[in-house]
């Protein structure tokens, strides 16, 4: 037995080795074998010189060599053979044989993992897969860590039967062998681009075709409504989209005003309800009619 469950190996590095047998005894009968053939070989030369072997003869003696010598390799890779070494730099996941196993051709000894790179998989909509590509950047964070950069690796051609989602690799690096296998992970990809404005789901309404927006207040005081689309969500706040850069929203009092309605707004310092990222983009207003 080489290494043990657990134990990092390198390409090369023994993990079993199995009995030799008669096999160093084959392997001597081989060699004596060769030297005698090229005895054989080397005197009946000498003597078709002098025309004592014929041609017939000799390429006889010559065949009888090169088969003792095709013996001998043969055995030689049996006992090369016998050796099971790693193939590649791994971890040994599991030795599925110990001292006095017996064990035929095609048997599995060991199961080898290989942590470096990592994969984090998952799985993608149809909705967003066209905007993901092999070699964009991504991010994983498992449970409690810090996000780690990656690629994306491979993306599935074909849908899940089941979900109708595309499978996605992201591979990270694990050098030193942190991460484990299995691991539970959040995957985020980064997909085209957007500008968007986040605030808080308080400040969300309807309009009277049933859109959903803000109010905000122009530069003439009178309040307006923007249709927005919501793209994306967190404990922060919504992601929207449709709205101008600079905006002043109504955040107290829009469901007592319409659009066209003549306010007077008062600023207000960021709240609580909305992240102090978003309010540094965003102008707060309370609408009074």
């Amino acid at each position: 037995l080489g290494a043990e469950r657990g134990a990092a190996v390198r390409a090369g590095e023994r993990i079993v080795a199995l009995d030799l047998r008669d096999r160093e005894a084959r392997l001597e009968e081989a060699r004596a074998l060769i030297a005698y053939a090229e005895q054989q070989f080397e005197a009946a030369r000498e003597l078709k010189a002098e025309q004592f072997v014929s041609d017939a003869q000799l390429a006889e003696l010559a065949s009888r060599v090169a088969s003792a010598r095709a013996a001998r390799e043969s055995v030689e890779l049996e006992i090369a053979n016998t050796t099971i070494v790693a193939p590649f730099d791994a971890v040994l996941q599991d030795r599925l044989v110990e001292l006095g196993d017996y064990v035929n051709a095609g048997d599995a000894v060991a199961e080898l993992v290989d942590t470096d790179p990592l994969l984090v998989v998952g799985e993608v909509s149809e909705r967003d897969i066209h905007e993901l590509g092999v070699g964009k950047a991504g991010f994983a964070r498992h449970l409690g860590g810090a996000p780690i950069e990656g690629r994306i690796r491979y993306l599935a051609p074909v849908a899940d039967a089941g979900t109708r989602t595309f499978r996605v690799e992201l591979a990270i690096a694990n050098g030193g062998a942190e991460l484990r296998a299995g691991m539970t992970a959040e995957l985020r990809l980064a997909a085209e681009e957007i500008t968007a404005h986040l605030l808080s789901p308080a400040l969300l309404t309807l309009d009277d075709a049933g859109m959903v927006g803000v109010k905000s207040v122009n530069a003439h005081d009178r309040v307006e409504f923007h249709p927005v689309e919501i793209v994306g969500s967190s404990g922060d706040g919504v992601s929207v989209t449709g709205l101008p850069e600079d905006i002043r929203l109504i955040t107290i009092g829009q469901g007592f005003v319409r659009a066209g309605d003549l306010v007077e707004p008062t600023l207000l310092p960021p709240s609580a309800g909305v992240s102090d990222a978003a309010n540094q983009r965003l102008g707060d207003a309370q609408a009074k009619r």
